[in-house]
């Protein structure tokens, strides 16, 4: 008989086992990757609002609008103030919110307004990590300014 061409079943699972290998490692790596991303996301529009409600304060008392209830006018739609800061509340027609300030899609993320505070949690993430993984506006009061804060560590995964 002939030398049979081919490989031994030894040489088989060794490419099997490396194989898993590989695979274990890039799923890892893609979820990782994945989580790093939404945390960048959750920063970068934390700081997003941060920005957007200095803006609309600035704008607010050159025009005026510093009182406990006022509201200013932002392409046609109208944003409520509180104290010159934005209000809590989230965008229903042309009265807009926090979300509105930070362009969020609200199909991507959550947003619910409960007595001065708003907050926003992405999408597609467990009850658990939503502690973690939360942007908070808390709107002005009387005796202390707007105020945007995140968890510290910032966890998304």
């Amino acid at each position: 008989m002939g030398k049979n061409k081919g490989f031994t079943i030894v040489e088989l699972v060794i490419v099997v086992v490396v194989l898993g290998i590989l695979a274990t490692a890039g799923t890892y790596y893609t979820t990782r990757s994945v989580d790093n991303a939404r945390n960048a996301v959750v920063k970068e529009t934390y700081n997003q609002l941060q920005r957007s409600t200095a803006l609309v304060h600035v704008l607010a008392v050159s025009e005026g609008q510093t009182a406990a209830k006022g509201t200013i006018d932002m392409d046609g739609d109208t944003l409520g103030l509180v104290y010159g800061y934005p209000s809590a509340t989230v965008s229903k027609g042309n009265t807009k919110g926090v979300d509105y300030l930070v362009g969020i899609n609200l199909e991507d993320w959550t947003a619910t307004a409960a007595g001065n505070k708003v907050t926003l949690t992405p999408k597609g993430i467990s009850a658990t990590t939503a502690k973690t993984c939360t942007i908070t506006y808390n709107a002005a009061t009387a005796k202390a300014k707007a105020s945007v804060s995140i968890p510290n560590p910032l966890v998304c995964s």
